[in-house]
């Protein structure tokens, strides 16, 4: 193995026989040193092609900035592992030896060196679908050990080969519980920490995803890793960092949410997919993935390939490349946010299933407009700290206090702040059209679908439905030749001579309400019914009091339409007849009424039916 980093003078001349520490500067980190044993791995081509892997991928559609690659971002880990384990080294009983420290460092370095073309993208999307059904799970960190092996072997780099598994076991990680043989349990802590997910890898990534993105970011790792020290075989941390480890991933909680699942870089992320699954049949580049020789070759310049290419069976790649390129891209509808019960009705089938459920919720609105299962991709959208729903802090995290160095405990989170998030994931279904002439259509499906299918929207459709038959029995609108709207209302108070009951009667909780049961406000705005009596159209404007209604803005909770005819009319309104030009313009005021501002299509249309002949 090389010379230990302890042996080496950094200021005897240069021998190439005995090369000695490199110096080079970082944007993020600054002035780094590299080892010889680093620079050797780095002078390779397998290393070398890192140079051709963005860091976070199409993001570079979105943020044009984000064009970092994983060559510096891997050069950054390895400096932030060594950094930790010199830290550590200051806790003599450890025995952390040079060994120790340069496996480490290597390991930072060639972590990323599995990652595929456009990096999650190829792994974490085209692999599932191009893979048969069955096939052995694969990632990115079984890229970078078969990488490895081959850099190893091919360059004849100077290491030992017991060295070499521990490095390729640091690079995979080791979870609580599993057994790691002699070595030391907490330096797997350091480059891939399968406890809590506080490592240099996230150090790097973060700071340096900031730096070019543009974006202001307060995390600091300086003071975590100089303020960690090793407690029962794990890296623990000072009880007064916790709130900075909460910081932590709430910058990668808000990185992920306006960044790397940005729903325009999604939409691209999609159509590289379909472009690369469409050329698999002519480059095969799924079957690399066992082939170190040319798994070597392929980085983000693939789609290069494609776009150069004339062969007549790339022509559907091509044509998905050009629409990248004039920005007619993939749309998205709509995103649905999952309660619990949701995300168990998702979980328990396959997002294809949805698919051809969404397909067959087609809207009868647009019936010029026909679905196929080609026309829709439906997205699991999943969001969280680290640790799925788990507090990675308070649940995965140890610290030590300043009285006691010697003892590691647990913090929850109400000892750190109560100012901190009750749940720690988020997940949604994001529904894509692949052709935006059909986006309405789509959208309207999977409405129609989630309505039927999915538990917290059958239940307000339920609820819609409801409030609905009950306010179609006592409010009707009128709307004059021009548009304005003409107002006349009684509730059920009004008695059968046109007079208006008392408060008594409008107050009768066993009295019929004309607003929606979650309307929650509803006897409160009653209060404010004018109590003169019914008012005539007059001239169409329908003043009654002097006041024009703002049926927009009045209302609680988004309830616009029936809330605010209730707080400041409550009469009886008459519909238009069929033909009228107002219809359209009632139509879409009303489908805004509901506890969300919304009231089902179908409960509108059944509504105009049986008011029909109250407009004669």
């Amino acid at each position: 193995m090389s010379q230990p980093l302890s042996q080496m003078s950094q200021t005897a001349p240069y021998d190439p026989e005995h090369p000695q520490i490199k110096q080079l500067h970082d944007p993020v980190h600054g002035l780094l040193e590299l080892s010889p044993l680093v620079v050797q791995v780095m002078d390779t081509p397998e290393f070398q092609r890192l140079r051709g892997l963005k860091q976070l991928g199409v993001t570079s559609f979105v943020y044009p900035s984000a064009t970092h690659n994983r060559f510096s971002h891997s050069i950054g880990v390895s400096h932030l592992s060594r950094t930790w384990v010199r830290r550590l080294r200051n806790q003599a009983e450890l025995d952390i030896r040079d060994r120790d420290e340069e496996c480490v460092a290597l390991a930072g370095l060639v972590h990323d060196l599995g990652h595929g073309p456009f990096s999650h993208v190829w792994d974490g999307e085209f692999l599932k679908r191009v893979r048969p059904a069955g096939a052995a799970p694969w990632c990115h960190e079984y890229g970078s050990e078969m990488l490895f092996d081959h850099l190893v072997e091919e360059n004849n780099v100077d290491l030992d080969p017991e060295d070499a598994r521990f490095v390729k076991n640091l690079i995979h990680g080791v979870r609580d519980g599993e057994r790691v043989g002699l070595e030391k349990r907490f330096l797997f802590d350091i480059v891939a920490n399968k406890r809590n997910g506080v490592d240099t890898d996230k150090f790097d990534y973060l700071s340096r995803d900031c730096y070019h993105l543009g974006i202001k970011t307060n995390f600091d790792c300086s003071r975590l890793l100089m303020m960690s020290r090793v407690i029962d075989d794990r890296v623990c941390f000072h009880q007064k960092d916790a709130f900075s480890l909460y910081e932590l991933f709430h910058t990668r909680f808000s990185l992920h949410n306006r960044v790397y699942t940005h729903r325009v870089g999604k939409a691209i992320e999609l159509m590289v997919v379909d472009c690369l699954v469409a050329a698999d049949p002519y480059y095969k580049f799924s079957e690399a993935i066992h082939d170190p020789q040319r798994y070597s070759l392929l980085t983000d310049s693939i789609l290069d390939d494609i776009a150069r290419s004339t062969a007549d069976e790339l022509a559907p790649a091509r044509a998905i490349l050009r629409r990248i390129n004039t920005r007619d891209l993939y749309h998205l509808t709509d995103q649905y946010a999952l309660d619990r019960a949701a995300v168990q009705y998702v979980n328990s089938r396959s997002l294809n299933d949805i698919v051809e459920g969404i397909v067959a919720s087609q809207d009868s609105r647009y019936g010029s407009t026909v679905l196929t299962a080609d026309d829709v991709i439906v997205n699991l959208h999943k969001i969280n700290y680290g640790m799925k729903d788990k507090d990675p802090v308070s649940e995965g995290c140890h610290f030590f206090s300043r009285w006691d160095a010697t003892d590691a405990f647990r913090m929850p989170k109400r000892d750190v702040t109560t100012l901190l998030p009750a749940v720690f994931e988020e997940q949604s279904l994001r529904i894509f059209s692949r052709d935006r002439a059909k986006h309405f259509a789509v959208n309207a499906a999977f409405r129609k679908y989630a309505r039927r299918h999915l538990p917290e929207e059958r239940q307000e459709a339920d609820a819609a439905a409801t409030g609905a038959a009950n306010l179609a029995t006592t409010v009707r609108l009128s709307f004059d030749a021009e548009g304005a709207l003409g107002r006349r209302a009684h509730t059920d108070a009004v008695t059968s001579d046109g007079d208006v009951g008392s408060d008594d009667d409008i107050f009768d909780p066993a009295r019929p309400s004309p607003l929606p049961p979650q309307c929650a406000k509803r006897r409160r705005l009653q209060a404010h019914l004018p109590a003169d009596g019914p008012t005539s159209v007059g001239d169409g404007v329908g003043r009654a009091d002097g006041e024009q209604p703002n049926w927009r803005n009045a209302g609680s909770s988004g309830s616009d339409g029936i809330a605010a005819a209730t707080k400041r009319f409550n009469r009886n309104f008459d519909l238009p007849s069929a033909d009228s030009p107002n219809r359209r313009n009632m139509k879409r005021t009303l489908r805004r009424v509901g506890s969300k501002g919304e009231l089902g299509d179908n409960v509108l249309e059944d509504w105009f039916a049986s008011g029909a002949e109250h407009s004669s």
